[in-house]
């Protein structure tokens, strides 16, 4: 499958200003981030004034939801919602999270425990939609229909950005938004996040999974001897740098394993820790494990360097740098301010409590749950163990499923987080769903490709057919309450 289409050079940044404290904008404010995309050809004014008046002036406008990273990097894979914008001769505003990427409201001290208490999923969505409110005001007339986007964590906001404020958001397109994990208490996904990891590797070959559970036995037993030399040897640990506790390479592995073969699954190459050629996860398979089959702990090491470094991995392995304890099991990344920032939001909020259990994953049974998570959010964050249930009780899947329309949710057979997804809809409402079998997290955010795979084509054709019925609609939704 080739390459998705790569991402138009990268314009200005546009800057607005929002309050600290939407509740009462005496705390102070907050700069934030945009990148603008005017569909056409009408880019030739540099003001920000004049782009957002083409913004305001546009029929359509699709909105980035950003989440825990640097708006850039959803310029660079979240390409479809340019090509919705192209569709329909509008235009995309994608827009920098609060304490993620630049818009840091104290700079470099913003997350100390005192500032970072302005961050919430709440305070992200009343700032997009106070930006969105400040763009259409500049328009001459009524302004565009105003369609939500987003991938992930940024998906979950497009639809609470839906939810919260219809009446700026007429629309919105969900990729892979793993909503129904926030119910931490009454919620089991299907399949488990490092089930659905095993799972790419199986579908390739079962021995694949087999191997690797097995040279995780092995490298526990040589930390049961102290034989650290045969460790350093395995994964080529960095000389002058210490081999981690066995707790600490365990979580270095199973969280590059899950992001790059699990969530980084895709039918094309691309970078989500390290650059991987298409179909990572059968490409290890079949190029790194079967071949050692007889030594599974070498297998194991191969895969989590080539998971940590790209393929062929030369690097040596600093891992107390390359791994960082974090709430959420699935990773934080590898440290920086954002994955502060979302260590923060996933103490404080979004619950996500992925664990591992080495009889239907191949990851050794790593005890974190409820309880574990909630003692290292108190020490982390002094975070008390139900500072998320009044967001759960807000956010969760039945409030939107009997209070929301006008979404599209996508989840994809390869993605770990597609155990939890929205996985059916309520046509009534226009909650709808769509869902490929080829492709893994937030797939359909790629530019859309000639040669993209069918099933995710079709998600892309159903996806721009609700959005076309909605703008057809008009802003106000006359459906059933």
């Amino acid at each position: 499958t080739r390459q998705p289409p790569p991402s138009p050079p990268l314009p200005d940044y546009l800057t607005f200003t929002v309050p600290l404290n939407h509740s009462n904008p005496t705390h102070g404010n907050l700069t934030l981030r945009a990148l603008p995309y005017i569909s056409a050809s009408a880019q030739s004014t540099s003001s920000q004034q004049s782009i957002v008046e083409l913004l305001a002036q546009s029929p359509v406008l699709i909105v980035y939801t950003g989440n825990e990273g640097s708006v850039q990097g959803y310029w660079d894979d979240s390409g479809y919602a340019r090509d919705l914008a192209d569709h329909f001769g509008g235009s995309a505003l994608y827009i920098e999270h609060r304490y993620f990427g630049e818009s840091l409201p104290f700079g470099n001290a913003s997350f100390s425990r005192d500032n970072i208490r302005w961050l919430s999923v709440e305070a992200a969505l009343d700032d997009y939609a106070s930006i969105v409110t400040e763009v259409v005001s500049a328009s001459p007339g009524d302004g565009p229909f105003v369609v939500a986007i987003g991938g992930s964590y940024g998906g979950m906001l497009a639809t609470y950005a839906r939810f919260a404020h219809p009446s700026t958001f007429h629309g919105a397109v969900a990729a892979s938004a793993p909503i129904a994990m926030i119910d931490r208490d009454s919620f089991v996904p299907d399949p488990p996040y490092f089930t659905a990891v095993t799972n790419n590797l199986a579908e390739a070959d079962a021995r694949c999974a087999d191997i690797i559970r097995a040279g995780f036995s092995d490298l526990l037993a040589l930390y049961a001897k102290n034989d650290t030399t045969s460790i350093r040897n395995a994964f080529q640990i960095c000389e002058g740098t210490p081999v981690p506790d066995a707790w600490t390479l365990q979580q270095w592995a199973q969280t590059a394993i899950g992001t790059s073969l699990g969530m980084g699954n895709n039918p094309w190459a691309a970078n989500w820790v390290a650059p991987l050629p298409a179909w990572p996860a059968p490409f290890v398979c079949t190029k790194l494990i079967l071949p050692q089959a007889s030594t599974p702990l070498a297998a194991l090491a191969d895969t989590a360097r080539v998971s940590v470094f790209g393929y062929p991995a030369s690097a040596c392995a600093d891992i107390r740098r390359e791994y960082v304890e974090c709430a959420d099991a699935s990773g934080c990344g590898a440290g920086g301010p954002s994955a502060v920032a979302w260590d923060y939001l996933a103490c404080t909020q979004l619950h996500y409590a992925p664990t591992t259990n080495n009889v239907t994953d191949m990851f050794p049974e790593d005890g974190w749950n409820a309880t574990t998570r909630d003692a290292y959010c108190a020490r982390t964050w002094g975070t008390p163990s139900d500072s998320w249930t009044s967001f759960a009780a807000t956010f969760n899947v039945s409030a939107i499923m009997e209070g929301a329309s006008r979404i599209i949710f996508s989840n994809f057979v390869h993605d770990p987080w597609s155990g939890g997804g929205i996985r059916y809809g309520k046509e009534e409402r226009q909650l709808l769903v769509t869902s490929a079998a080829d492709g893994a997290h937030h797939a359909d955010l790629w530019s859309e490709s000639a040669t993209e795979p069918p099933s995710i084509a079709a998600v892309h054709a159903a996806e721009l057919a609700a959005v076309e019925r909605w703008v057809l609609e008009g802003k106000e939704w006359k459906g059933t309450n």
